[in-house]
């Protein structure tokens, strides 16, 4: 079937329009954060309407590959070069001065020429906007990273550093209680002088608090082997358990499969110091995260005043 020229126009045109648009929906969906389920439809719609584009636009092209074979075009290296690799741009006004052989075509190629130019403008103001936004944005985000909250234990003896987003709260008896609700991690200690208690050694710390957080749980396993983590300032003995916690994001609670990483930490010089703590994050986002838990384990130190 041969090729109108009113099917070339639209599909350069409709082609680009959906080009140009492209810089703003990354705006929409990445700077702004518009996550909806409208926004959703509509991207998946985009998409479509984009491969049918392509493909139309690939069966236009292969339209005039046909057409160049069978002609003296074919003697023109530089129309071929151009047909195939810009053919949104070229093949309207190649259409009509070459295969139609049109005399007048100043009119209607600028009825072409001048949606194309307003589209490539569009998309030229959306990518720079898109760019600065997102530079803005990349700023941000390493002037948050570099964000560091130090929270000390009740007993003023030792002190841990946070990345931007953990809390420090007092909840019930923990000697530190640190929440980011919006990675659904949970950081706890208890601090303990072994002379005051029944339990001398790291590992009878370790088992018992093991225990302790097992209570009551119908479902406790282990999820990683007993780990020793050793530098000159610390001794880190952890190890990971998979049940069940009540996670609390945006005032609401849920209860969700999660990962519990149990640790105790002597400090380098006090044998008979120890911390015990208890990190709690989603099994979904442990991959994510257990670097960072560990990262915090190490950032342990004695707080001097």
């Amino acid at each position: 079937m041969k090729l109108k020229r009113t099917h070339l126009f639209l599909s350069s045109i409709v082609t680009l329009l959906f080009i140009a648009l492209y810089p703003l929906a990354k705006i929409l969906l990445q700077i702004k954060n518009i996550q909806n389920l409208y926004l959703s439809f509509g991207v998946i719609f985009y998409l479509l309407f984009m491969i049918i584009l392509c493909i139309l636009d690939f069966a236009i092209v292969l339209y005039f590959v046909k057409y160049i074979v069978k002609s003296d075009i074919k003697k023109k290296p530089l129309w071929v070069i151009l047909i195939i690799l810009f053919n949104i741009f070229i093949i309207p006004y190649f259409y009509m001065k070459y295969v139609e052989k049109e005399e007048h075509i100043v009119f209607n190629t600028l009825l072409y020429i001048i949606p194309i130019v307003f589209y490539l403008v569009i998309f030229g103001y959306g990518l720079y906007v898109f760019n600065d936004l997102n530079n803005k944005k990349i700023e941000k985000e390493k002037i948050i990273e570099s964000t560091r909250n130090v929270y000390t234990t009740k007993d003023n003896k030792a002190k841990f550093t946070f990345k931007y987003g953990y809390k420090q709260k007092d909840v019930g008896e923990y000697d530190l209680y640190v929440i980011n609700e919006d990675k659904s991690i949970v950081f706890s200690a208890f601090t303990y002088d072994v002379i005051d208690y029944e339990q001398k050694t790291v590992e009878e710390y370790l088992n018992k608090g093991i225990e302790d957080v097992k209570a009551g749980k119908k479902s406790f396993t282990k999820y990683t082997k007993q780990e020793v983590i050793k530098t000159g300032d610390y001794v880190i003995t952890t190890i990971s358990y998979e049940g069940k916690a009540e996670i609390k994001k945006k005032n609401k609670t849920t209860t969700s499969d999660c990962i519990y990483k149990l640790s105790t930490i002597t400090l380098e010089g006090e044998p008979d110091y120890i911390i015990f703590v208890i990190e709690v994050v989603t099994k979904a986002n442990y991959d994510t995260y257990k670097d960072e838990l560990t990262e915090m384990l190490k950032t342990v130190s004695r707080n001097i005043n």
